[in-house]
């Protein structure tokens, strides 16, 4: 009895060992950006698309930091996209804008439209019907607003910020001429990955 009951003890202890060992942690954690975007005179009646220069995603720092790599990451996605009017800080306001439409890039991956902004009054469904739980409401950029969040696409953008640098692709289309200003984009990467 002695005999059999010793080998299972090791063979328990081993099963134990490996189990733990093999045990993942599973993470969460934020990458914030900001980036200054020089945006160039604009004439009413004309949509622009225009590029941003790299913006460098510092994700092996990132990854470092939180004992992780890219191969364990499963998702990445935007929790916040802003802008703001950085200069001149007299009269400018974002309150030109009839729509805004952010697409990122990486290299050799197909650009994907993350955040957008429409200046216009939205109505929503009638109270009562399905998916319709809010009221009318205005997504009006008022005259003088220096700031407007964008509303944010619901995608996995782990492919993206796994490279050393991105860059963003947006179109403006201005509801009247405005002369160039500098805006500062704030945007967070929500990451969900699991510990080395």
């Amino acid at each position: 009895m002695k005999k059999a009951l010793f080998p299972a003890i090791i063979i328990l202890m081993a099963a134990l060992y490996f189990s733990c060992s093999k045990k993942k942690t599973y993470l969460e954690f934020d990458m914030p950006y900001s980036t200054d975007i020089a945006v160039p005179t604009l004439t009413a009646g004309m949509v622009y698309t225009l590029t941003t220069q790299d913006v460098l995603t510092r994700v092996n720092e990132e990854l470092t930091k939180n004992a992780t790599n890219s191969n364990l990451v499963g998702e990445a996605k935007y929790t916040s996209f802003s802008i703001a009017v950085k200069s001149p800080t007299v009269g400018a306001s974002l309150s030109f804008i009839r729509s805004i439409k952010f697409y990122i890039n990486a290299v050799n991956l197909p650009e994907q439209q993350v955040a957008f902004r429409y200046n216009e009054n939205k109505i929503c469904p009638p109270a009562g019907m399905l998916g319709s739980d809010c009221v009318d409401q205005i997504d009006t950029l008022l005259p003088g607003v220096k700031t407007a969040t964008l509303h944010i696409n619901d995608a996995n953008l782990k492919g993206r910020f796994m490279e050393n640098s991105v860059y963003f692709k947006y179109k403006i289309d201005p509801l009247y001429s405005v002369p160039e200003f500098t805006i500062t984009l704030t945007h967070n990467i929500h990451v969900k990955a699991i510990s080395e």
